[in-house]
């Protein structure tokens, strides 16, 4: 007949080392204040002592205490999970009785207090098919994918639960547990479960072999080219005009004073018709200089619009008898 190997269980607790003398005088002096605190009603002060004390001596009363005042106070998944790692704790051969009572307590409260920790369900309406599981957090801890939708376990009391869909949209419940019973926790989120329209993409135009069309060029804000002949006509005419002007009367005075008493000319015909001459020029001058002083205006304050399609700016001069001038488009 083979022998048969029993399996080994590697425990989960850490590593303790043994107390010292120091750690379980204090131990015990934690211990007591932390008794007469609780029979005083002051559970957290009680607790903190309880706390000390189990972590520095390590022992089944320790561990019992701890996990009654838990209880007292409600918090009873910390309590359930105190007491079960009083029965890891190592038997001493030479263990007393009260440590051997301690360990049955505690083995005893950890099935009294199993029926007594409420549930919470979670669950999901309005989801569309293929719908990530929503993020869940209670309590401000995140619970894993995994178990959202199993029970979870939770102390008795008021809770806070968030479900966050990964578009976006979140809902935030809060429920009161109370002990023992099963809590449905249900978020709907109706139309913030679909998912939003993509947006339009911006049609990209076809490439062609033609070019864009370059931009029109912004008109110049400096003197158009007209502007200056017009100056230009306008000073010329202007000096022009001066001159043969001067010489008119220049000639008309000499035709006065060459004049006898009985009338008789001495100049002859040809001097009147060099004066009538030079006159005529005179006054066309002057004419062509005003011309180009309205082409310099006009096309200096029209300067950057638009000229009809029909038309191109041009300027021609033009003399008559006795007058002269421009004409032209621009």
């Amino acid at each position: 007949m083979s022998a048969l190997s029993a399996p080994v269980f590697v425990s989960a607790v850490p590593a303790f080392s043994a107390p010292t003398a120091a750690d379980m005088e204090t131990a015990r002096t934690l211990f007591t204040e932390g008794k007469a605190l609780r029979d005083k009603g002051d559970l957290p002060g009680a607790l903190d002592r309880f706390r000390a004390a189990h972590a520095l001596g390590r022992t089944p009363i320790t561990g019992v205490e701890l996990g009654r005042t838990l209880v007292l106070m409600g918090r009873l998944t910390e309590a359930r999970e105190v007491l079960l790692e009083v029965s890891h704790i190592v038997v001493d051969p030479n263990e007393s009785p009260a440590r051997l009572a301690a360990r049955k307590d505690a083995s005893d409260l950890v099935e009294s207090i199993r029926p007594r920790i409420p549930s919470l369900v979670i669950t999901f309406s309005d989801l569309p098919p293929g719908t990530p599981t929503p993020a869940v957090i209670i309590d401000g801890v995140s619970v894993p994918s995994a178990a959202t939708s199993l029970p979870r376990k939770v102390d008795p009391g008021p809770h806070e639960v968030t479900a966050t869909l990964a578009s976006g949209p979140q809902r935030t419940l809060k429920i009161m547990a109370k002990e023992g019973e099963t809590v449905p926790v249900a978020f709907a989120f109706g139309d913030d479960a679909k998912l939003p329209a993509p947006l339009p993409v911006a049609a990209t135009p076809p490439v062609t072999g033609e070019a864009a069309p370059a931009p029109a060029p912004a008109a110049q804000a400096g003197v158009p080219a007209l502007t200056w002949v017009g100056i230009s006509l306008a000073g010329a005419g202007v000096i022009a005009g001066a001159v043969t002007g001067g010489i008119v009367l220049s000639e008309a005075n000499s035709i006065k004073s060459a004049q006898n008493c009985d009338g008789r000319k001495v100049c002859g015909d040809s001097t009147i018709n060099t004066a009538k001459t030079l006159s005529t020029v005179s006054d066309v001058s002057f004419g062509v200089a005003g011309a180009g002083a309205i082409l310099a205006a006009v096309s200096f304050f029209t300067r950057g619009q638009p000229a009809p399609a029909s038309a191109s700016a041009h300027v021609e001069p033009w003399v008559g008898l006795g007058t002269a001038g421009l004409k032209g488009a621009f």
